[in-house]
């Protein structure tokens, strides 16, 4: 049902004009002070309490008590303000937009939150966008404190422009939703309403108009949907290597059956993120080096109490060999100055360690307790949502600004991965887009490469998956395994799915599997060792106890912690929905909070070449039985010897019998 008022608002500008002319003269006129301050400036000084005041919204004079105080009410958009639009050049600096909020239970929104915005088309544009709401007042009268906020709507040049270039006879603005932060939380609003403003403010139109035609009319519209979001990620299994994996991440949700029968097949999504990539994160089953990291909130492990010391191993690469020389790439931290050292061990086999400046990384960002840590099996998983609790935890033992008013820089890398930008991202991505997942598989080496060990060759297998799936039965048939090899989602979330595909069955229904990007999840096996401070102190081992635990506990593959490095997305918001039939493109707005994406930590993959089976490293089993077969073969000569000749005739029968057959089939022929 389509609802259509008129909706005339002046009253903004004439106080803006009064305010900026009263402001501009003092002392009767004899002197003039603040002649800088503009009507735009003028008219944001003034409080929405005052605005109210005598208005008309949606046809209806404003009245307090239409808008009581409710325990349980949730904000609303109740007014939309377009002030000093004009056509004229040197007018168009007082040009801006605003929005009158309604906060039923007059709590305290996050008036400095980069977090609130609003969803907006403007002049039926081809996408809609997300502009941030700068905050400028609340209510302020007794009893009704912050029962109304004002906020500017902060607009991209870009869009300004679009708004200014032409001269309009109608400017179009439509409203889907206003996101707002309370208490660090964003929360999505439908507004779902259409303002058409025509005419000019006086003093903004024509240079001959003596009176003001401004006038606003607004209609609400149906046309938007609501999303319940949820993420899942993917994970193919192959070989270790480099401590590399890809990743596939989605999203997936509900979306009403009218949607696709009025509007065709569902072709395109819009979304945004800000995306960071997390420095490295502990996973261990030691409580106690667990805790002594997290003390730390991210800090430096040098600045750990050197009544105890650490070392960390990270091996990001495969095991390689030349011969009898193994080496391996690895990074360490450590609260204990190893810079310059090496020590070595083993020495008929030649096993080191050296440390330089260029191993060195500054420390763990968040650490993680695994009771039953398992590099072989993905069962025990640090859950997503705890990593970034822990990291939001940690941001508030950091003073200064945070990311999205909740994580700390130092959170995070300077960097993402290459291709990726980080911070703000906005995607609009089509059901014919592709997103490409890979794994790795070792090449079959000869004899002689599996005895003695060489570098790691690798195929690298690639495939190609639609971003849009709409799910049917037949993609939920079989295992949870079967069925997350399938979707390529992660098989802990099988279950959950399959339960939102049977509500939306029941509720005319359909569900849609969002695949918006494809990282690289980075984790590495890793060992860690500790001693008491007191042991080094005393200068007999000058480091050798930690640097020789890490070193076996490597050596005989005893991982006891692994490190990761992940991709996670902030505020991950899906703007709206595009449906085409016959060409035909219908645009849906979307009301979703939006919300933090990280994939769990899993442990890494199974090193096929760490196990004494593979291509990498001295294969002493292979090489042993090789030598037994030799001699072997030597010593037991002369029963065999004699057996050659007779094997050997027999393989030349063999070989010359296809010949000797013809030989008589033409000698017969003769014949």
């Amino acid at each position: 049902m389509k609802k259509t008022k008129k909706f005339t608002y002046t009253l903004a500008a004439i106080i803006a004009v009064i305010v900026f002319f009263i402001s501009s003269f003092v002392g009767g006129g004899a002197a003039i002070v603040h002649a800088a301050t503009s009507a735009k400036e003028a008219y944001e000084a003034t409080n929405v309490w005052d605005n109210l005041q005598g208005s008309t919204i949606a046809g209806n004079a404003f009245d307090i008590k239409d808008y009581p105080y409710s325990e349980n009410g949730k904000p609303q958009a109740i007014s939309f303000i377009e002030f000093g639009y004009s056509y004229y050049a040197n007018k168009q600096a007082d040009f801006g937009l605003y929005v009158y909020v309604y906060n039923p239970q007059q709590i305290a929104l996050d008036t400095d939150s980069e977090r609130n915005n609003v969803s907006l088309l403007i002049n039926g544009g081809e996408q809609w966008r997300h502009y941030r709401l700068r905050f400028l007042n609340y209510s302020n009268a007794a009893g009704y404190e912050g029962r109304f906020y004002k906020f500017e709507i902060t607009l991209s040049d870009e869009a300004k422009n679009d708004i200014l270039s032409e001269h309009k006879t109608n400017r179009v603005y439509e409203i889907g939703e206003i996101t707002l932060s309370y208490k660090n939380t964003a929360t999505a609003y439908p507004v779902a309403q259409k303002y058409t403003y025509s005419g000019f403010a006086e003093g903004y139109g024509s240079e001959l108009a003596t009176s003001d035609t401004l006038c606003c009319v607004v209609d609400n519209f149906e046309r938007y949907i609501e999303l319940d979001v949820k993420h899942t990620e993917y994970r193919p299994e192959g070989d270790y290597y480099n401590g590399e994996q890809s990743q596939l991440n989605s999203v997936y949700f509900r979306v009403p059956e009218k949607f696709f029968t009025d509007y065709g097949e569902l072709t395109e999504i819009a979304c945004e993120w800000y995306e960071y990539f997390t420095r490295p994160l502990l996973v261990s089953n030691d409580k106690h080096t667990v805790d002594a990291i997290n003390s730390l909130y991210g800090r430096v492990t040098r600045m750990l109490p050197t009544d105890e010391y650490y070392l960390f191993m990270v091996f990001w690469e495969n095991l390689k060999s030349n011969w009898f020389q193994y080496s391996q790439q690895d990074t360490v931290t450590s609260n204990y100055d190893y810079t310059g050292k090496w020590y070595k061990f083993d020495f008929l086999w030649g096993g080191e360690i050296d440390f330089n400046d260029s191993n060195f990384f500054p420390g763990y960002a968040a650490a993680f307790y695994s009771k039953n840590l398992d590099l072989n099996s993905v069962d025990n998983a640090v859950s997503g949502d705890t990593v970034l609790e822990r990291l939001r935890e940690h941001s508030e033992h950091w003073e200064g600004g945070k990311i999205l008013d909740r994580y700390c820089e130092v959170m995070f890398e300077k960097y993402v991965q290459d291709g990726y930008n980080r911070g703000y991202n906005y995607k609009s991505i089509k059901n014919t887009d592709k997103m490409e997942i890979f794994w790795n598989t070792l090449k079959t080496k000869s004899l002689w490469q599996k005895m003695f060990g060489s570098d790691v060759e690798v195929d690298t297998h690639y495939e190609e998956l639609e971003a849009i799936k709409v799910i049917e039965d037949k993609d939920l048939t079989g295992s949870n395994d079967e069925i997350s090899e399938n979707l390529r989602i992660n098989k802990g979330d099988v279950t959950k799915l399959s339960a939102e595909y049977a509500k939306a069955k029941l509720k005319k229904e359909r569900l849609v599997l969002f695949r918006y990007s494809t990282t690289k999840y980075m984790c590495a096996p890793s060992v860690f060792a500790r001693c008491d401070g007191s042991e080094i102190d005393s200068g007999t081992s000058d480091g050798e106890i930690l640097a020789n635990d890490c070193y076996y506990l490597w050596k005989d593959k005893n991982w006891n912690c692994y490190t990761v490095q992940e991709t996670v997305y902030l505020d991950f918001d899906i703007i709206s929905l595009t449906y085409t039939n016959d060409d035909v493109e219908t645009i849906i707005p979307v009301v979703m909070s939006p919300m933090d994406i990280a994939g769990d930590l899993t442990p890494p993959l199974k090193d096929p070449t760490s196990d004494g089976s593979g291509c990498n490293g001295v294969n002493w089993k292979l090489i042993f039985g090789v030598v037994v077969l030799v001699v072997v073969l030597i010593l037991t000569y002369p029963l065999w010897s004699h057996l050659i000749g007779y094997v050997l005739d027999a393989v030349i029968w063999l070989v010359t019998l296809p010949f000797r057959a013809i030989g008589a089939l033409f000698k017969k022929k003769k014949e």
